[in-house]
């Protein structure tokens, strides 16, 4: 799944997450889109560096910037972090 934020006009591409579609650019012509590997999204670390691509695009979009406020942060990476926990098999 390609998680949009239309209102910032962001968009997530999750490039090797089996279940994902890729991002519409069709129905989203000038979406801004930042794309993530599920390894990314599963490490903490990564995961908040993608968080802070999204909003950094969303507010250079000039559209509302609703992913830029710290409470739109910390609710993306509680998100993203329960779509995408960390596997327990990690080496």
């Amino acid at each position: 799944m390609a998680l949009y934020w239309p209102h910032s006009n962001v968009a997530l591409d999750v490039t090797d997450d089996p279940h994902s579609m890729p991002v519409d650019t069709d129905a989203f012509p000038h979406i801004r889109v930042v794309s993530a590997t599920c390894a990314e999204l599963r490490n903490p670390a990564l995961r908040r560096q993608v968080a802070e691509r999204l909003a950094r695009e969303a507010r250079g979009s000039h559209a509302p910037g609703a992913l830029s406020s710290l409470t739109a942060q910390a609710q993306l990476q509680r998100f993203l972090a329960t779509a995408y926990p960390p596997s327990s098999d990690a080496a």
